[in-house]
């Protein structure tokens, strides 16, 4: 199933059950929300362009990684023709959509993590790209919705990371094991309402220094089918 189809996407969500408020009040089926039901429409129509015989000349091509058909938005750049059928693409969406389609921070914040993963593993030996490689054929067979969370909530916006009472006002690494490593703190997505509309998270992070007075900052995709909380109109939960 290397490209949905609107319904099936639609589908798809019903089996996500983010922790979800809007307006104050929690939220079961958020898909089903009025304010929420036109930003899947949105992400709808992308799928359903997908399977156009005109869209699919802008949405869709071949995958080196799974030797498929894929999403534009779930494959890597991978030449300066890539960048311009992505500039296409989205001129051609934004013609046929009347609303944000919620999935290009996702689609640059992957092509991001891969190039650092890529030159990580050149510096250090590690095996990041590798492991990203492959949590993008998984993207790519299933036609996920990838969205990227980009912007801590920074608290006192005075103080620097270290200095916030409450850590968790940034991203940081809390611990380091054999799997990976444990992070903590709260993230907003770009756009903040397209969380209810995806699959999965890749999480770019800043650069920072490292000192004793400093969270640790790390560069990592992490799969989220059971979305973090999720607030819109409201108060973080």
């Amino acid at each position: 199933m290397a490209i949905k189809t609107a319904g099936q996407y639609r589908e798809s969500l019903k089996d996500i059950k983010p922790t979800a408020y809007i307006l104050g009040e929690k939220v079961d089926k958020v898909h089903e929300h009025p304010l929420i039901k036109h930003m899947i429409a949105g992400v709808a129509k992308t799928y359903e362009m997908e399977n156009d015989l005109e869209g699919s000349k802008y949405l869709v091509a071949k995958s080196d990684l799974i030797d498929e058909d894929v999403s534009r938005f779930v494959r890597f750049y991978k030449s300066p023709e890539d960048l311009l059928a992505k500039v296409r693409m989205l001129r051609f969406l934004s013609h046929q959509i009347g609303t944000c389609y919620m999935r290009c921070t996702g689609m640059d914040a992957m092509n991001s993590i891969g190039i650092e993963a890529y030159n990580c593993d050149q510096k250090y030996g590690t095996s990041y790209w590798e492991r990203l490689q492959e949590f993008v054929k998984y993207v790519q067979r299933n036609d996920l919705v990838v969205f990227s969370g980009v912007t801590d909530v920074k608290g006192n916006r005075m103080l620097r990371p270290s200095e916030q009472k409450d850590p968790d006002m940034y991203l940081h690494v809390v611990d380091r094991n054999n799997d990976g490593i444990v992070v903590r703190g709260q993230r907003f997505t770009r756009p903040v309402r397209s969380v209810p509309t995806g699959d999965s998270l890749c999480q770019p992070e800043r650069c920072a220094k490292v000192t004793k007075t400093t969270p640790s900052r790390s560069l990592f995709p992490r799969m989220l089918r059971e979305l973090s909380t999720f607030t819109a109109g409201g108060h973080w939960k």
